[in-house]
């Protein structure tokens, strides 16, 4: 997972990728800032998911 400084450090290509990789649509078409934001929220979905979604064994 990226923070946003290290989202910040990225060049726009380096975002895209990441981007698209994640399955962000309309990734191509962003500026860099809501590119960040994309992937910030997206990774925050996935946490969400993730600890709703853990079994306690």
């Amino acid at each position: 997972m990226y923070d946003i400084l290290q989202l910040n450090d990225m060049l726009v290509p380096e975002l895209r990728d990441l981007a698209e990789r994640m399955g962000i649509p309309g990734f191509k078409k962003m500026a860099k800032q809501e590119l960040i934001h994309q992937i910030l929220d997206r990774q925050g979905s996935r946490v969400l998911y993730s600890k709703r979604f853990r079994r306690s064994y």
